[in-house]
């Protein structure tokens, strides 16, 4: 945790994404008092509950986590925050079991 306690002082090291999680955070916090992270956890709980009993008989879910193959920036790229947060965008889609917190196993398959 000592190496965490210092991130202030070394914000610059930090990722374009997670800056942008940061800022948005923090606008939420100030604006909406957590009043939309409450509901969230709220519902992830409700989601998480109804997952397992519909899921509760399955020992394997199948599922894709993206309908496209992932593309990288090219080395030594800069990329605008647009593209960064674009980018970022579809890595909250690469994981459907985090709002209910299902333990899963990611293989990436990809044609071509």
């Amino acid at each position: 945790l000592d190496f965490h306690a210092n991130w202030r002082s070394r914000a610059d090291e930090l990722s374009d994404t997670l800056k942008i999680c940061i800022f948005v955070g923090q606008y939420y916090l100030k604006h909406h008092r957590g009043r939309y992270y409450a509901k969230a956890q709220g519902l992830a709980r409700q989601l998480r509950e109804e997952c397992d009993r519909m899921f509760g008989a399955c020992d394997l879910l199948l599922m894709p986590t993206l309908p496209m193959k992932a593309t990288l920036p090219p080395p030594g790229a800069h990329l605008t925050t647009i593209e960064t947060t674009t980018m970022a965008a579809g890595a909250l889609h690469a994981a459907p079991g985090r709002p209910t917190e299902a333990r899963g196993l990611f293989v990436e398959c990809a044609r071509g």
